[in-house]
C-alpha cells in the first residue's frame, strides 16, 4: 500500500444485529452530513445515503439484506459523476 502504484478502493462496512432488526453501514456514515431517506410502505426498512454535497459518501441500510455491493456501486457512481441524488431512491429498494 505505502509506495504503491495501486489505488486502494475498498469501502469499509460495519453491520449489528438488534434484536429483530439489523443494519449495515457502508462507507462514511456521519451526522453532519446531508441524508437522503427511502423507507418501505410500514416503514420497517429503509435505505440512508449519506452526502457530502452532491456526492454519496454512505450508505445505511437498515433491514435490508444483500445490498452492501450494491451500496458500495452506488457510491463509487456518486463520486464518478454518474448518478445524481435524484437519483438514489430509485437504486436499493428498502427492505430488499
Amino acid at each position: 500500500m505505502v509506495g504503491g502504484q495501486e489505488k486502494y478502493e475498498y469501502t469499509p462496512l460495519f453491520y449489528s444485529d438488534l434484536f429483530d432488526d439489523g443494519y449495515e453501514a457502508v462507507g462514511r456514515l456521519d451526522a453532519s452530513l446531508e441524508t437522503v431517506e427511502t423507507w418501505d410502505a410500514d416503514h420497517g426498512a429503509a435505505v440512508v445515503h449519506y452526502l457530502e454535497g452532491s456526492e454519496v459518501v454512505g450508505v445505511l441500510l437498515w433491514n435490508t439484506w444483500d445490498a452492501v455491493p450494491t451500496a458500495r456501486e452506488v457510491i463509487a457512481a456518486s463520486q464518478a459523476g454518474r448518478l445524481s441524488p435524484d437519483e438514489l431512491a430509485q437504486q436499493i429498494t428498502p427492505g430488499g
